[in-house]
């Protein structure tokens, strides 16, 4: 989930609005509030993603 976050919203570089109701709608089933909050108030998800846009953003 965190990866395609980042892939949509830091890669593709689409709002976050659409970001998350295309993982909502395409890709998990789930609500986008809870997608939210899993990818940004989950420490772990949160720290994951963090390394991905410190991996990115040295390439």
């Amino acid at each position: 989930m965190v990866e395609k976050f980042h892939q949509l919203y830091d890669i593709e570089r689409k709002r976050i609005d659409d970001v998350l109701l295309d993982l909502s709608e395409n890709y998990f089933f789930l609500d986008k509030d809870y997608i939210y909050s899993r990818i940004f108030y989950c420490k772990e998800n949160s720290a994951y993603y963090n390394e991905l846009l410190e991996a990115s953003s040295s390439k």
